[in-house]
């Protein structure tokens, strides 16, 4: 026979998950994935995926590999190698931002840098990018969710930046060969005449 405090627990945990009003926000609660693409544009074109998974996504942070020059904000492609830019990608506030005065120790971990990439990872991967370069996070790396603190600093991210990071979406292509070295020509004198 089922207790009547197991039976009362079970239905408030029903209640609680049918309204949600008691489940902790979800991390898409802070930040969404905003794609901007590049190149020619194709009205309402789905893109493919290139890799299994978003976490198959590559991610270099402030940085990327061989192959690409940024200057200006304005990123190309060197030559000979195969690489895509696909476009850009931007983590805008969700429904809890500055303004919502939800307790953020709702979320033990907080909303960081973790969040942030994961985010611009799974843009990148519903896009068709297989790596995010020159990523960026707005928001510490160890965020503390108490007293608002987390609150605040992701306030300040979208007060000077009006996001919680970015990152270019990109394939990455093939380096180009590398030429070919030739064997040194025997050289004319020998080692017995040089050492007279």
């Amino acid at each position: 026979m089922i207790g009547t405090s197991f039976l009362r627990a079970s239905l408030a945990f029903v209640a609680c998950s049918v309204v949600a009003a008691c489940a902790p926000p979800l991390w898409g609660s802070y930040g969404k994935g905003r794609f901007d693409a590049t190149g020619e544009y194709h009205d309402g074109a789905r893109a493919v995926p290139v890799v299994a998974k978003p976490e198959d996504v590559r991610v270099f942070y402030g940085s990327a590999p061989d192959g690409f020059t940024l200057r200006d904000n304005e990123l190309r492609v060197e030559p000979g190698y195969t690489h895509r830019i696909v476009g850009t990608a931007k983590v805008i506030p969700g429904p809890v931002h500055c303004d919502h005065e939800a307790d953020d120790t709702a979320n033990p971990g907080g909303y960081g840098k973790r969040q942030v990439l994961a985010q611009l990872r799974t843009t990148a991967y519903e896009n068709g990018g297989n790596a995010i370069i020159y990523a960026e996070s707005y928001v510490a790396n160890n965020p503390s969710p108490r007293d608002g603190a987390n609150r605040r600093e992701r306030c300040d991210a979208l007060k000077r930046y009006g996001r919680y990071g970015s990152a270019w979406v990109v394939v990455l292509g093939d380096a180009p060969a590398a030429p070919a070295v030739s064997d040194p020509a025997p050289s004319s004198a020998s080692p017995a005449a040089s050492s007279r």
